[in-house]
């Protein structure tokens, strides 16, 4: 799969023109924030502990990682980080 960025079409540095690649967990963790709409850290690890019994940490940095490639955004409630997607699963499947 391929790594997404936001941007705007024809722009140097956007989604669309770079290409990199979306390790498998950062693609499940995707998956659940579609799924979701929105998710937290243990809404994330929740989901995922049958098939991967991750820690809150790993997912956490995942989290971040995705979130520095423009992936995902955060917003904060109470204590607690509440990541959402900015971009479709179907445009990532169209594009990607």
């Amino acid at each position: 799969m391929t790594e997404i960025k936001p941007g705007k079409p024809g722009r140097k540095g956007d989604w669309m023109s770079e290409q990199h690649t979306l390790g498998e967990l950062q693609l499940a963790i995707m998956r659940v924030i579609w799924r979701c709409g929105e998710a937290t850290v243990a809404d994330v690890q929740e989901a995922l502990r049958q098939e991967r019994g991750l820690a809150l940490t790993t997912i956490a940095t995942m989290l971040k990682r995705l979130e520095s490639r423009g992936v995902v955004e955060h917003r904060l409630e109470g204590r607690q980080f509440v990541y959402r997607a900015l971009i479709s699963e179907d445009l990532f499947v169209l594009v990607f």
